[in-house]
């Protein structure tokens, strides 16, 4: 239906290309995919309310982890090439404003398609999140619990987020770029567990990679905001093995200022020499607890 049978939901690749035996680490970008899913499976545009469809591209471009695939690459890379490790990125191939594979199944599809094309498409959706989360599942176990899960997020907190529905798809993404909704500034974040609800490797891989981050001056929170919780298909990993998941804040790999007149996050352009450079700390952080956590 509407060509989605075909779509693999993953895309793994190797770094190096070919190794033998199992990864040292495995880096996800769930949310990497933005409009241009639509422009690959246009037969979709009959399942949104009519009023979404002027708004469509702005919303999946607002709404999807502009940057994350590209730096878990370049971090994959450097660790690769200078480090010596075997690493396999993987990224989901369904958009996040479609389907967030950072969630459980059960919360995963959203609430975005017109009347009755949500119960058409739902077990197709499922079937391709599964999928794509077990065969995550399985390569970290592989990795004996080793991941960088990684996200981008807007720099702002904003006052009020309207309802994801359908028919409403572009009030919720202009809502993300109105100056005058803003509340406050964030920080890029570590996301773990409240309480202390992490594994200790966990913490170790959080703190090497806080040690390098706040050195070469950037700026990390925890949390904030938001938390690992038994909603997110990380959560496992967090509580179990040794996963960091870091949101980070677009204008750390972007371009645009974000104070700056016009400021759009579906109009982003990626900034390669950020991109470099924040792998490089984050590969240096990995490498500093690599004799606790790769054995």
């Amino acid at each position: 239906m509407f060509d989605l049978e075909k779509r693999n939901s993953v895309f793994p690749t190797r770094y190096p290309q070919k190794f033998d035996g199992k990864p040292d680490l495995v880096i996800t970008s769930r949310h990497g995919v933005g409009s241009d899913f639509l422009d690959q499976h246009p037969g979709l545009l009959e399942t949104f309310h009519p009023d979404d469809l002027p708004h469509l591209k702005k919303y999946f471009d607002v709404e999807y982890d502009h940057g994350a695939t590209q730096l878990a690459h370049e971090i994959a890379r450097i660790l690769s090439h200078i480090y010596q490790f075997r690493v396999i990125v993987i990224e989901c191939t369904f958009t996040r404003g479609l389907l967030d594979m950072h969630r459980v199944r059960e919360h995963a599809f959203m609430n975005v398609l017109s009347y009755g094309y949500r119960e058409r498409l739902y077990e197709l959706f499922m079937t391709k999140c599964v999928q794509a989360q077990s065969f995550i599942r399985e390569e970290i176990e592989s990795a004996g619990g080793v991941c960088l899960d990684i996200h981008t997020m807007s720099d702002f907190n904003i006052a009020e987020k309207p309802e994801l529905k359908p028919g409403n798809l572009g009030a919720f993404a202009d809502a993300w770029n109105d100056p005058d909704n803003r509340v406050s500034q964030r920080q890029s974040t570590f996301v773990t567990g409240l309480n202390g609800n992490e594994h200790d490797e966990t913490r170790y891989l959080r703190q090497a990679l806080q040690t390098h981050l706040r050195r070469d001056y950037y700026k990390f929170s925890r949390n904030d905001p938001y938390h690992s919780t038994d909603l997110q298909s990380t959560a496992p990993f967090v509580r179990s093995g040794a996963c960091a998941v870091l949101d980070i804040c677009k204008s750390e790999i972007s371009n645009e200022d974000p104070y700056s007149d016009g400021y759009d996050l579906s109009q982003l352009t990626l900034s390669l020499e950020k991109i470099s450079r924040l792998a490089s700390c984050i590969a240096a952080g990995v490498n500093d607890v690599s004799g606790t956590l790769f054995r």
